[in-house]
């Protein structure tokens, strides 16, 4: 037979049950409070990241929207290092150290190597127009790599001259041994392989219609290894690895 507390009862243990939840409602309230106190913001330990920052401004809208052409050319760019993200952060305009401050030039594909300790870069130049251009010493404007050390503040090209004017390259990517790889439109190996075929050696070509302003040369996939010299940088071995 079931046996009921009386209604005194019953009223007196719902009261004690309100009263701990509460008790210990506000403590928790009142600890969280005492913890939020002692929590004291100091300014001047407050700082912005240090890390550097590396962009690209254009001094005009690009209006060329084909961007399947590899090689096309869009003056008018221009590649800063801050050292940080702070307003008053120093500034540096890389391609002007590299063309001068009155060239119009184009930059693209910034890459950081795994250290953090470079940053690689596609650029490309104008013609020079001091030179005639039905003159031998007249040279296609083309993409090449360069390089910036971010602890000496230097930036170099990574090909001699005479290395970089045998095509584009482009898009560069750091290795983790000391390489790198990047797409060019040179296609020394394969114009190896067609030589020991005894075939003519040539360069392959984008094949569309010839009023397509895709049509150009083929881009293949390279490897090249990282020397360095009196604190720059070089590509050497420079191997093809696509066909």
């Amino acid at each position: 037979m079931n046996k009921k507390l009386p209604f005194e009862a019953r009223l007196l243990l719902i009261t004690c049950l309100a009263l701990i939840v509460v008790a210990c409602g506000s403590g928790d309230i009142d600890s969280t409070q005492d913890k939020a106190a002692d929590v004291v913001i100091n300014p001047e330990e407050t700082q912005i990241s240090e890390y550097p920052v590396a962009y690209i401004t254009r001094d005009q809208e690009i209006h060329d929207d084909n961007f399947l052409v590899l090689d096309s050319f869009s003056p008018g760019a221009s590649l800063f290092v801050r050292e940080s993200v702070n307003a008053d952060a120093l500034e540096v305009n890389l391609t002007e150290r590299i063309f001068g401050s009155d060239a119009r030039y184009d930059v693209r594909d910034i890459k950081t190597s795994y250290d953090g300790k470079y940053m690689m870069f596609a650029a490309r130049g104008p013609f020079d127009d001091s030179i005639d251009p039905e003159s031998d010493q007249q040279q296609p404007a083309v993409w090449n790599l360069y390089e910036y050390d971010f602890v000496r503040g230097e930036v170099y090209p990574l090909m001699m001259a005479e290395d970089a004017q045998l095509g584009h390259d482009i898009t560069p990517e750091y290795l983790a041994d000391n390489r790198i790889i990047f797409s060019s439109s040179r296609q020394q190996g394969a114009g190896t392989v067609m030589l020991n075929e005894g075939k003519p050696r040539y360069q392959y070509q984008v094949e569309v219609d010839r009023d397509d302003p895709r049509a150009g040369p083929g881009y293949a996939l390279h490897i090249a290894t990282l020397d360095e010299h009196n604190g720059t940088r070089t590509l050497s071995m420079i191997e093809q690895v696509t066909f």
